[in-house]
């Protein structure tokens, strides 16, 4: 311990007659290790931590698979479920799902809330106790008992965080009796859920209506392999009991971890800011190596002096290792710092759809982490110039003050190699944050076919108890309608059942009178919506053939429908679609309409989503309960929020009204995770670019103060600033090219390897997009270049006399 002391002490006093070399590897650490440490706790709160309840690995998401109708997962109907429930016997629990939304229509500003209704099961399953009370039993669910179970984040927003078990709630003022509050990190299958109340089944629904999420528990002893054969068997019995429904020839039942089910696409996406956050520690751990390395060079003759005054080849490695890995726990800490307010930053964006984000934090495990590289770092970036100082010959370097024959040529060949790794890693980096951002650039050129701006948005819910009727509920959108238009300042007021780019969508197959179906053949999915007769002229949706809908077009008039250009293009190729007639579920009880008119093609489910197709119904002849409220007028949009709001309200003073925000907003929210991996990337390639530019910096300033005797020889011998300047710089664009070359091998290795992870985050480009594998490597050749010539024009300045004089 005592020595250990007395090297950190002897480390301080060296490090004050180098403060700038010292803080600039410090520096370099902190960015390297700060970003690692951020891009560590997503991985650990998201990937890496056990879900919060217990056998979560012998749990699964159930699904039915219709490939042939565009359905490779498709959620249970409520009878399909019922009857899962009680054939499987593979399973100790299964658990049904349905997210939705109701509104809280207490005391105060009415709201809505994200609700999962649930079977009593569903609690059985993944046993969690509650954080207060209790949660309901699978006998008060099937006696569809009125019981609430509320989110940590509603019990303490909405009452404070004060006892309210067994007090009553009105949810679509039906009263709800509150038996419990779930814990803050209960936050599954539903993003954002509010409240969980029973899932009444209504055996009246069709068995194709389908939107119960299932989960499944093995029974003990039982194996997945097993379980699955018993799903294939329930699946034949269902195909010969329903022919009719269960036709597609690629049906079948498929089970995915709920792990698997909750993170998606995320994990891979995740390693891979990893590796890239990686990279970037590397070229830190680099930058300081060879800093250190030129500091051992200066170092020489002290070193020697202590050699020969006893001390060994050990103490020498000990004392360097422990000069930098205190350098590296230093950094460690200001890097730690750095995660802390980075990652509040991260947080405090938009992530999309990114789960788990309440379990993502700064705790003991980060810090672990962050201690752990720490010393990793100290030791993998000392370990070198340690082993290559321990080597020093003492007599010539006492003979000639310090100066070897490496200080004289000013080559070293390792510090060489370790810029052009530096290099070579930076253009890694720098090319995957090429590829997100031109991705990102060329998603946000895609033209959405609707207005993006000027547009006030709002969505509401109507309750279907105070409701009931389809006429009811069309009466109530029309009166939202007029009220709304009279406000001051507004021209147009559209209405739809789901905004463009927006979660939620209708989809299925449509028939079209007359025409035959090929019963083995795809059935692709048609996108549909509800919307009153303003809607097109609203949103700026063109008009291409017939006429838009009118308010003549109600329950009592014939039905109608209005198709976009691409689904027309496809349905009738060769024949006009005015006057031809769809159903847009192909049963008994759903009427023939007649197409009226044709629009152009909108991206509904996402920029990148260009093979859609959509249809239009008039919300006067099929009312649906979730709405979005468009508003055009004179002003800025959020200006007439409350105006908007209060004329919503006179019609009906109850009626939740949620995200009231410009259409901008929902176009930004729609690439809020394209947004965010272009962020990331951006600074990890900013912090590896800056790095890689201090490197050759370094190297070539080096260089040119140990080659001072040569450079002023070469000048007393005739030789030009310009031969000069090219000597340096050659050596910095040797070392520049090198290191692109192999960058460029690298990066390919690496979309290979990470391919699958690319194709989620890259639109519009290949992952070997050449624009990007040609500039990255040139930019920052020529950077480098550019930073070599400081240190070039130095050497030029030589006083070749005073030179000549030291000889």
């Amino acid at each position: 311990m005592e020595t250990l002391l007395r090297d950190i002490s002897y480390a301080f006093r060296l490090w004050r007659k180098r403060p700038l070399l010292n803080l600039a590897a410090v520096l370099c650490l902190a960015i390297g290790i700060g970003m690692t440490s951020i891009v560590f706790s997503l991985v650990d709160g998201i990937l890496l931590r056990a879900l919060p309840f217990d056998e979560a690995d012998s749990s699964y998401v159930l699904f039915l698979q219709f490939p042939q109708n565009g359905f490779p997962r498709s959620p249970f109907s409520g009878l399909e479920y019922l009857d899962f429930a009680e054939q499987a016997k593979s399973f100790e629990h299964v658990a049904g799902i349905i997210p939705w939304s109701t509104n809280l229509t207490a005391e105060g500003e009415p709201e809505r809330l994200a609700s999962g209704r649930v079977t009593g099961s569903f609690f059985d399953l993944l046993g969690t106790a509650p954080f207060m009370g209790r949660t309901f039993t699978t006998e008060e669910q099937e006696a569809g008992e009125s019981l609430v179970v509320l989110s940590h984040g509603l019990w303490q927003r909405r009452f404070g965080g004060e006892n309210v078990l067994d007090q009553v709630i009105p949810l679509e003022d039906v009263p709800f009796t509150i038996i419990g509050v779930m814990p803050p990190e209960f936050d599954l299958m539903v993003k954002g859920v509010d409240v969980w109340v029973p899932l009444i089944h209504n055996t009246r629904v069709p068995r194709t209506v389908r939107g119960v999420q299932v989960i499944g528990k093995l029974a003990p002893g039982v194996s997945l392999a097993q379980a699955q054969g018993e799903m294939e068997s329930i699946g034949r019995g269902w195909q010969e009991q329903y022919p009719a429904i269960y036709a597609d020839s690629g049906w079948g039942m498929e089970t995915v971890p709920i792990y698997e089910h909750l993170v998606g696409k995320v994990s891979g996406v995740l390693w891979l800011l990893f590796g890239a956050v990686g990279l970037v520690l590397l070229i830190a751990c680099v930058n300081v190596a060879n800093l250190l390395l030129a500091q051992s060079t200066t170092r020489e003759k002290e070193v020697a002096l202590r050699s020969a005054l006893g001390s060994g080849r050990w103490g020498i490695i000990r004392q360097l290792l422990t000069e930098s890995v205190l350098l590296a726990t230093i950094g460690g800490i200001l890097g730690l710092i750095l995660a802390v307010v980075g990652l509040r930053f991260v947080l405090s964006l938009d992530l999309g759809q990114v789960p788990r984000l309440a379990e993502i934090a700064i705790d003991w495990r980060v810090l672990l982490f962050t201690l752990g590289v720490s010393l990793f770092t100290g030791i993998l970036f000392g370990i070198v110039p340690a082993l290559k100082s321990a080597k020093i010959d003492l007599y010539p370097v006492l003979k000639e003050g310090g100066k070897t024959d490496a200080g004289k040529s000013g080559r070293n060949p390792l510090r060489s190699a370790l810029v052009i790794v530096e290099i070579a890693l930076a253009v890694v980096v720098l090319i995957f944050t090429g590829l997100t951002i031109r991705s990102f650039s060329a998603l946000q050129d895609i033209d959405p076919g609707f207005r993006t701006d000027g547009l006030l948005t709002m969505r509401m819910t109507i309750s279907f108890r105070n409701y009931p009727a389809p006429h009811q509920r069309s009466d109530f959108l029309a009166q939202v309608e007029e009220n709304v238009k009279r406000v001051p300042g507004v021209r147009d007021v559209g209405i739809v059942s789901h905004l463009p780019l927006s979660p939620g969508d209708f989809q299925g197959t449509v028939a079209v009178e007359g025409a035959e179906v090929d019963p083995n053949a795809t059935q692709k999915n048609v996108s549909w919506r509800f919307i009153n007769a303003d809607y097109f002229k609203t949103i700026d949706i063109p008009l291409k053939r017939g006429r838009t809908f009118t308010d003549r077009d109600d329950r009592e008039a014939p039905s109608v429908v209005i198709v976009d250009e691409k689904l027309a293009q496809r349905l009738w190729p060769d024949d006009e679609a005015l006057g031809q007639r769809i159903k847009i579920r192909n049963t008994p009880e759903e009427p023939w309409r007649e197409v009226v008119g044709v629009v152009g093609s909108i991206r509904h489910r996402g920029l990148d989503a260009s093979d859609e197709e959509q249809l239009y119904l008039p919300y006067r002849q099929y009312p649906f309960a979730t709405n979005a409220i468009l508003v055009d007028s004179d002003s800025e949009p959020m200006a007439l929020a409350n105006a908007v709001r209060d004329a919503v309200w006179a019609v009906d003073p109850k009626q939740p009204i949620f995200s009231i925000e410009p259409i901008e907003t929902v176009v930004r929210d729609s690439t809020s995770q394209p947004r965010f991996y272009r962020m990331v990337f951006t600074l990890f390639g900013g912090a590896a670019f800056i790095l890689a530019v201090i490197g050759v910096y370094g190297v070539m300033a080096y260089s040119v103060s140990q080659r001072n005797e040569e450079m002023g020889l070469r000048l007393a011998l005739g030789a030009q600033a310009w031969d000069v300047i090219k000597l340096v710089a050659g050596h910095a664009l040797v070392l520049s090219v090198a290191g692109a070359a192999l960058g460029v091998v690298g990066a390919w290795i690496g979309t290979k390897v990470f391919s699958a992870s690319l194709g989620d985050i890259l639109f519009g480009i290949q992952a070997t997009d050449v624009v990007t594998y040609v500039t990255v490597p040139l930019v920052l050749a020529a950077v480098a270049l550019v930073a070599s010539l400081l240190p070039a024009r130095r050497a030029t300045r030589v006083d070749p006399a005073t030179v000549l004089r030291q000889e």
